[in-house]
Parts: structure tokens; C-alpha cells; sequence
């Protein structure tokens, strides 16, 4: 997996305050738990609550550890570990700027994934074995979107995957099943995959597949996560440049690229 001169890859930014301005004063040690070091100037210390990170430091969040990181405006960062990184001031800066944006992606996520009425999965058949076929892909669903809100993306995986192989699933149907996919990929940390999942998907030709928009944003977080933040900026723009001002998301994506309309 990739990793940021900032934070890994897999590093999970929320945000207690909006407000977030880029003279913040240099992030401070909020939170940390198991054996958390900072690595400065060659000397090994354990990280505590009220310590300065400074540029180069080098930061250890073991297994099973988590750090928590604070800026004077409110902007909250925590890591979770295994991870080993070297802070880089300015483009820290960079991501807690970003950040307000980010959590409103976030929250907007948050929810159960989006999906079509079982209905809609297969097209509508004429003989008795595609009809049969079309009950027993209809249940298929069901049961796959309920492994999934389970939680149990492995086995979700394999029954979108048999889905998918059926003849009679409409386009939009199909367009579905792969937005699922990209979410089991985001889930699993395999935020490159989801990326380019997400961005086939912002730009699907079903018309029936109505998550395109959705796709998109997805997609901006997965840069994000990838630490793909020339990628991530370059997806704002074409956000606001294919919805504007009617789109969802068009708040956090001005933010995202610093006010731009």
C-alpha cells in the first residue's frame, strides 16, 4: 500500500472544527495509545499528551496503537497503526486545510450503501427458465446486500460475483452490483482498486445507474486515502465542472480546491 510524506495511506481524518485556516500552529500529541514513539534529531521518546510534532519527525504507531493529533484551530488527526512516517509540515498543513471538506464526504457515507429495489435487478423474461432464473438472481441479491450490511465483504464479494455472470441482469443492475464491489475494495484498505472503480462508475453510460455523482465523490476520498492528492484535486475540479452549483457535493469540493466555482 502507498504511502504520503504525511500519513499513510489508511490514515483517517475527521474534523472537529469547520473552521480550519492554513496558519495553524503545528499539531500537538491529543491522544495516543501502546507504545507510540517520535523520533527526533536520532532520539527515541514515547509519545504524550501536550508533545509538539515538529517537520522530520519521525513517528511510530505500533500494532493495535493509535495516535491522535491536534491542531490550535480543532483540526483532529488519527492514525492507527501498524504505520511509520516522517511529518512533513507542509503538506500536513495541505491535509488539515482539506479536512473540513473531507469529513463532510465522510459523514455523507456514513449511511448503508445506496441501492435499486431488488426489482430492477434482472430484465424482464418471457420463457419459464429465464423467469426461474430471474427469482433465484432477485434472492441471490438480497442475500448478497445483506452479507455485505453484515459485514461480511468476502462472501458479499463471491455472491455479487455470481450475479454478475447472469444473462438477464439489466445494465443499471449491473452498474450496482460494481458499485458494491468498489465499496467492498474501499473497505478492505484497497483504496488504488476502489479508485478506479469509483471513476469508471462517475462516468457509467447506464441511465437507469443513479449514482454516478455518488461514484464520484467516492472516488475523491479513495485519492485521498491512496495519498493521491494531485488526483484527488484534479477530481474536484471535474466535479465542478460536470454538476456545478446543483450538485451535492459542491460545497466540499470548492473547499477541496480552494473556492473555486
Amino acid at each position: 500500500m502507498r504511502q504520503s510524506n504525511v500519513f499513510t495511506a489508511t490514515c483517517i481524518i475527521f474534523l472537529a472544527s469547520f473552521a480550519v485556516h492554513a496558519e495553524s500552529a503545528p499539531p500537538t500529541v491529543r491522544g495516543a495509545m501502546g507504545n507510540v514513539t517520535v523520533v527526533r534529531e536520532g532520539i527515541s521518546r514515547q509519545a504524550a499528551i501536550g508533545d509538539t510534532i515538529r517537520d522530520g519527525d519521525v513517528i511510530r504507531v505500533p500494532e493495535n496503537s493509535y495516535l491522535e493529533l491536534n491542531a490550535a484551530n480543532g483540526a483532529l488527526v488519527t492514525v492507527r497503526g501498524p504505520k511509520t512516517f516522517r511529518a512533513d509540515m507542509a503538506q500536513l498543513q495541505v491535509r488539515m486545510r482539506s479536512g473540513g471538506a473531507l469529513y463532510g464526504l465522510y459523514r455523507h457515507f456514513s449511511r448503508s450503501v445506496p441501492y435499486r429495489p431488488s426489482i430492477t435487478i434482472v430484465a424482464s423474461v418471457r420463457s419459464r427458465e429465464a423467469a426461474a432464473e430471474g427469482r433465484r438472481v432477485r434472492a441471490e441479491f438480497e442475500n448478497a446486500v445483506a452479507l455485505f450490511d453484515a459485514g461480511k465483504d468476502d462472501d458479499a464479494a463471491l455472491s455479487f460475483s455470481r450475479i454478475e455472470r447472469s444473462p438477464y441482469l439489466t445494465a443499471a443492475s449491473r452498474e450496482q452490483i460494481r458499485y458494491y464491489g468498489a465499496e467492498i475494495l474501499f473497505r478492505k484498505a484497497m483504496f488504488t482498486d476502489a479508485l478506479a472503480s469509483f471513476e469508471a462508475l462517475s462516468v457509467s453510460g447506464s441511465a437507469d445507474f443513479h449514482f454516478r455523482e455518488e461514484s464520484h465523490a467516492r472516488a475523491v476520498l479513495c485519492a485521498e486515502h491512496a495519498g493521491l492528492y494531485a488526483r484527488m484535486d484534479e477530481l474536484a475540479k471535474d466535479y465542478l465542472a460536470r454538476y456545478g452549483e446543483r450538485g451535492k457535493f459542491v460545497r466540499e469540493m470548492r473547499d477541496l480546491v480552494g473556492g473555486e466555482k
